[in-house]
């Protein structure tokens, strides 16, 4: 068979499908609306487990912090836009059967007067017309959903590289730079980085400007071809010039950034009835459920610091004081200098043992507990905890690890009392140097 008659059949096949295409685009609408509904908390999950790991990763935080964020946008545009799109379909749907029995739209049988006559004849028109019109935004609709996807995905992709370059700069400044050369080449890095990719979103948003202009085209290419390359475009650009190549197209096209902000603002958008309630929720006087264990939602998790129950009435009152890697490392090693930690954080594989030969002794565990308890300051109503008793804890929903101790209360009389947590960071005016700051303030109640 010859490549004419081949490329005959296809176009006979693809055409047909074409034809048939709605039934397929309800199909997969309807199975993706229940799939994707149902994916919601386990995205959200997996985005929890991430942070979890993100915490302990230094230098990885920013990048593992973006990929739950990106996948909740894409779920919740996936979801939107295939609502909107069974919309569009049924009402197409609805619109044929409606021709089926009444014909076209009878103007004279309405008997409007001329100035109603004219404006509907002008502005309805035909009713085939709109069924077409009808067909054209469902089928538009469908391919524009997942373009948004793939858009979010190349977002996801760019952050990626920000994050990947920083770590090769910071990597490199380490071992071969001063500091003022590293924070220099980082700077000049990301601001290459953000300039040549707000060229390249620019580029997509003004349907190719950049590709018009002959004068651009030189050194625009590289930077074209670099970010299709990075982003995976490569992907969706049969679907993003497929879509742009006609009137109709491009108008989609050009809404395609503003639909974005637009969802994206409405899904922020909140009514706030209460003027006269501060919404500074770390303060004194506010109530959190989320500080303790028995009123906390099932998948939340712990913030900071955790209480059994806002009532204690044994005498004795068991505090959690979660660990932050990213800012309580540095501490540590600035109050127990030489310590060495209990073992090594970052990816591993569990199933595979490698054996240097050289045997490590472990650091000991009383040691790294007294230096981890330098952190923290508790106090109740003003009188603060002299040398508490730590135990390390890891809670077993999340794995949030920290401290755990036991107060003892019991000379407490009944009624309400202020728990209060400070802890040592880094920084102060010259940004090196020790200062308490507040990690938790919470009400607890003595029976």
């Amino acid at each position: 068979m010859s490549n004419a008659n081949q490329k005959s059949k296809l176009s006979e096949i693809l055409e047909r499908l074409q034809v048939e295409s709605w039934q397929l685009e309800l199909l997969v609408s309807g199975f993706a609306i229940f799939l994707v509904a149902a994916s919601f908390e386990p995205v959200l999950n997996f985005g929890r487990t991430l942070r979890v790991i993100a915490e302990s990763l230094e230098g990885f935080y920013n990048i593992l912090f973006l990929i739950p964020i990106i996948l909740l946008g894409a779920t919740f545009f996936l979801f939107i836009n295939l609502i909107l799109h069974v919309i569009f379909r049924g009402l197409w749907i609805s619109a044929i059967g409606l021709r089926y029995v009444s014909g076209d739209i009878d103007f004279d049988e309405l008997r409007l007067q001329n100035p109603f006559h004219q404006f509907l004849t002008r502005r309805l028109g035909s009713f085939d017309n709109f069924i077409e019109r009808l067909e054209n935004i469902s089928s538009v609709l469908f391919a524009f959903t997942f373009l948004i996807v793939f858009m979010l995905l190349s977002l996801g992709l760019f952050s990626l590289l920000t994050g990947l370059m920083q770590l090769l700069v910071e990597y490199i400044g380490k071992h071969w730079l001063s500091d003022a050369r590293t924070e220099l080449l980082g700077g000049l890095t990301l601001f290459v980085l953000l300039f040549t990719g707000f060229l390249y979103f620019l580029d997509f948003v003004t349907i190719g400007f950049f590709k018009r202009k002959r004068w651009i085209t030189i050194w625009y290419y590289p930077i074209y071809r670099f970010y299709s390359l990075v982003t995976f475009s490569w992907l969706y650009r049969p679907l993003y010039y497929n879509l742009i190549d006609n009137k109709f197209g491009r108008r989609i096209g050009l809404i395609l950034v503003p639909y974005f902000f637009l969802i994206v603002t409405l899904a922020t958008l909140f009514v706030n009835r209460y003027n006269y309630i501060p919404s500074n929720a770390t303060d004194h006087t506010h109530y959190q459920q989320m500080f303790y264990a028995d009123q906390r939602a099932e998948r939340k998790r712990i913030d900071r610091i955790s209480l059994p129950s806002r009532f204690t009435n044994n005498g004795y009152l068991e505090l959690f004081l979660r660990h932050y890697p990213l800012v309580d490392n540095p501490v540590i090693e600035r109050l127990c200098a030489g310590i060495r930690p209990a073992q090594l954080a970052g990816l591993r594989v569990s199933i595979i043992q490698v054996n240097t030969g050289k045997k490590e002794i472990p650091p000991d565990p009383d040691s790294l507990l007294q230096c981890m308890g330098m952190l923290y300051q508790i106090a109740i109503n003003d009188s603060i905890f002299q040398q508490p008793e730590y135990l390390f804890y890891e809670s077993q929903q999340f794995s949030e690890a920290g401290l755990q101790t036991i107060l003892d209360v019991a000379y407490l009389p009944r009624g309400r009392h202020q728990l209060r947590v400070d802890v040592q960071r880094l920084g102060g005016e010259n940004r090196d140097s020790l200062y308490w700051r507040k990690f938790a303030q919470i009400p607890f109640w003595r029976d």
